[in-house]
């Protein structure tokens, strides 16, 4: 699927710093413009103190250790889950392992809705550092999201990085086709997060800078 997003640089109003999870932030996230509009226009978004989140499973060989209950939260008005995976990164070069070429970070949660609300995942943002010393090479870095037992397919997104680069910046990858969790019904939403780069002599890295904002759509079931 062709990837499409959009590149924010540092300066940007919706950059996300690597702070630890705490009131600070969570705050911040409430500047995120809603996404969802109800079918009345009215209630944007349902009451955030009755959406509650289950982690279920965690890993990868880029969050090894797992990612606590702590490290996921809820947006102070709801727009947005909030996960910080740490440092999720890939590199290469002289020395390093191939299999540090490669990185990812799987997380399946339950994002419990009031009874009559829905949702789905709209963008993924993220603050990201790329290092690519050589013209011919290259970097990834990919969102993946999918509801548990609806439908068969699987939305994912990228950036790809080519060299020479050296920067941090931010990207918003847009989910055009994610699909709505069934109203009233308990479902894992899934995410796999991937660190790529290509193989090369110079060393050469790419990685997420936490956290990772997933930006949602609300809308009340009919």
């Amino acid at each position: 699927m062709k990837a499409k997003h959009t590149i924010a640089s540092s300066s940007s109003p919706a950059k996300r710093t690597r702070a630890s999870l705490g009131a600070a932030i969570v705050a911040s996230l409430a500047l995120l413009p809603g996404l969802a509009l109800a079918d009345d226009g009215k209630d944007l978004i349902p009451d955030p103190a009755e959406v509650t989140i289950d982690v279920v499973m965690s890993n990868g060989s880029g969050c090894s250790g797992g990612l606590s209950p702590e490290s996921i939260v809820l947006a102070d008005d709801g727009s947005a889950l909030l996960v910080d995976m740490g440092i999720v990164a890939a590199q290469n070069g002289q020395g390093i392992a191939i299999t540090e070429t490669y990185k990812n970070c799987n997380l399946s949660l339950r994002l419990n809705a009031p009874a009559g609300w829905t949702y789905r995942i709209a963008s993924a943002e993220f603050d990201y550092g790329a290092r690519l010393p050589d013209a011919d090479r290259t970097g990834k870095l990919s969102v993946e999201t999918w509801v548990q037992g609806v439908g068969t397919d699987r939305e994912r997104q990228e950036l790809v990085l080519s060299g020479p680069i050296g920067k941090r910046d931010h990207a918003r990858l847009e989910f055009e086709e994610s699909v709505f969790v069934p109203c009233d019904m308990s479902r894992a939403l899934n995410f796999k997060n991937v660190a790529q780069v290509s193989n090369g002599t110079n060393y050469a890295r790419v990685r997420y800078l936490s956290p990772v904002v997933y930006n949602l759509e609300w809308k009340r079931c009919e």
